[in-house]
C-alpha cells in the first residue's frame, strides 16, 4: 500500500544517518514517516525552495502513485523517484526518496575507519594513477561501456514515458557491477514532462550546457549521454573536445557519428534507435571469457588493456545478426540483464541478480587490470602448428628408413 503523497515536517522521526547535500539539497537525512518506513529526505536549500514549482513537483509524485505495480517496481528499480513532498509553515521544505543499496557504494579506509562514498558514472571517467593514489576501481573501457548503456536504458525508458531525465550528469546516476551491471538515477525531481514545466530552472553547469538548448528535453539528454561516452572513455570530466581516434580504439564509426553529432545537439530520426542498439550489445562485451570492444568492419576485439600492435588473432567475425546490431556477442556471452531493483534497506539478493559469473569478470576487469589471457582460436591455432609439424617428421621418418633399405639391398 502506498503512503500518503504530502507528509507533514512534523511527522518525521529522524534517524542518526545525515548526508552532505549539493545543488538543490541542503542535506539528506535517513527517517520514516508514516506509511514511508525507511527512507531518504532531501531538505532544500532555501534558494531551491524559492524557485521550486509545487505544481511541477506534486505532478511527479503523484504520477509514480498511478503507475500499474509492475511499472512502479520499475520505476523504483531505475530511479529514486519523489515518492511525497514534506511541507512546513513555509511550503515544500524537502522530498521523500528510497537509499540506493548498498551496492551501490564503495568503502573507503580513512584514518583507521571505513567510511561509504556513493559510486557514480563520474567514476568511470578515473585514470589509472588517480585509482591508484585514492585506493578505489579503475575501470576498463568495455566496463565504462557497459554502464554508460544501462544509463541509455533508463534514459529512454523515461522517455517512452513522455519524461526528460534533465539533470542528466555523471554525478547524478550511481552504478553497481556485482550480482549484474545496474545503474540507479537520483536527484529525479529533475526529471520533466515532455510537454510540461521544470521543478527548477534548468542550471547545467557550463560544460554540460548544449549549444542554443533552452530547457532540458530529449536532445539535452542525448547530449549529456554523448558527453558521458566522450569524457569516461577519454578519462577527463572537463573534456570539451572529441579525440576521434581514441574512441575510434573502443567503438565504430556509425557510433561515434551519432554520438559527435548528440555531442553538438543534433539528434536525427535514427539517433533513438543506434542509442538502443548500443545499449543493448555494450554489455554483452562483458563476459566470463573476457572483454570486448567493437571496431569497424563488423570485428569483435578482445580487450587488452596494454598498448601493443593490433594481432590479427584478436578478431573473431560476428555471426549475422540485424543491421543495426551490428556486434553480437561471443559464443559464450550472456544477455546480461540490469538485475532487480535494490531493497530500499537491505542489500538485494545477488541470488536473483545476473549470472555471478559475468560480475566475476567485471570485477576482474575493475580490480586486476591484468593482461587479458589469449584468445582461444590462437590456441587452436598452436595445437594446428604442433599437428603439421609432427606430420612432417613423421614423413622425414619414413624416408629415412625407406633409403637404409635401399642401401642395405645394394650391399648384398
Amino acid at each position: 500500500m502506498l503512503g500518503p503523497l504530502t507528509v507533514a515536517v512534523t511527522e518525521l522521526q529522524l534517524g542518526p544517518t545525515a548526508f552532505r547535500g549539493a545543488g538543490q539539497a541542503r542535506s539528506l537525512d535517513l527517517c520514516q514517516a508514516p506509511g514511508h518506513p525507511m527512507v531518504l529526505i532531501k531538505w532544500y536549500t532555501a534558494d531551491a525552495r524559492n524557485e521550486l514549482n509545487r505544481h511541477a513537483l506534486d505532478a511527479l509524485v503523484a504520477w509514480r502513485s498511478g503507475l500499474e505495480p509492475s511499472d512502479r517496481a520499475e520505476l523504483d528499480r531505475r530511479c529514486a523517484w519523489p515518492r511525497a513532498t514534506v511541507t512546513d509553515d513555509d511550503g515544500v521544505c524537502g522530498v521523500l526518496i528510497a537509499p540506493a543499496g548498498e551496492d551501490f557504494g564503495d568503502t573507503l579506509r580513512r584514518g583507521g575507519r571505513s567510511v561509504a562514498r556513493p559510486r557514480a558514472i563520474d567514476d568511470l571517467a578515473r585514470t589509472r594513477e588517480a585509482a591508484a593514489r585514492v585506493q578505489l576501481p579503475y575501470y576498463e573501457a568495455p566496463l565504462k561501456l557497459a554502464v554508460l548503456a544501462r544509463l541509455v536504458e533508463t534514459t529512454q525508458w523515461l522517455h517512452s514515458h513522455g519524461f526528460a531525465v534533465g539533470d542528466l550528469q555523471p554525478k547524478n546516476a550511481l552504478f553497481a557491477t556485482e550480482g549484474g551491471i545496474r545503474v540507479h538515477l537520483i536527484d529525479c525531481d529533475s526529471c520533466v514532462f515532455l510537454d510540461g514545466a521544470p521543478v527548477f530552472p534548468p542550471a547545467d553547469p557550463e560544460s554540460w550546457k548544449l549549444p542554443g538548448a533552452r530547457g532540458f528535453s530529449e536532445v539535452t539528454d542525448y547530449g549529456k549521454l554523448a558527453w558521458s561516452v566522450v569524457r569516461s572513455v577519454q578519462e577527463n570530466l572537463e573534456a570539451t573536445t572529441i579525440d576521434e581516434a581514441g574512441l575510434r580504439a573502443v567503438i565504430d564509426s556509425r557510433t561515434l557519428e551519432t554520438i559527435v553529432a548528440c555531442s553538438r545537439g543534433e539528434v536525427l530520426p535514427e539517433t533513438p534507435g543506434v542509442w538502443a542498439s548500443r545499449a543493448r550489445t555494450w554489455p554483452r562485451l562483458v563476459t566470463p571469457s573476457g572483454l570486448y570492444v567493437t571496431v569497424d568492419g563488423s570485428l569483435l576485439r578482445r580487450w587488452d588493456p596494454l598498448p601493443r600492435d593490433p594481432d590479427p588473432a584478436d578478431f573473431s567475425p560476428p555471426a549475422p545478426g540485424p543491421a543495426d546490431d551490428y556486434v553480437p556477442p561471443p559464443p559464450d556471452a550472456p544477455d546480461v540483464a540490469q538485475g532487480p531493483a535494490p531493497d530500499p534497506v537491505q542489500m538485494p539478493d545477488p541470488a536473483s541478480a545476473t549470472p555471478a559469473s559475468v560480475s566475476s569478470e567485471a570485477g576482474r576487469a575493475v580490480a586486476g587490470n591484468r593482461r587479458t589471457p589469449p584468445p582461444r582460436h590462437r590456441d587452436r591455432l598452436v595445437y594446428a602448428v604442433v599437428a603439421v609439424l609432427a606430420l612432417v617428421a613423421l614423413a622425414l621418418a619414413g624416408y629415412g628408413v625407406h633409403a637404409a633399405v635401399t642401401w642395405l639391398e645394394g650391399l648384398f
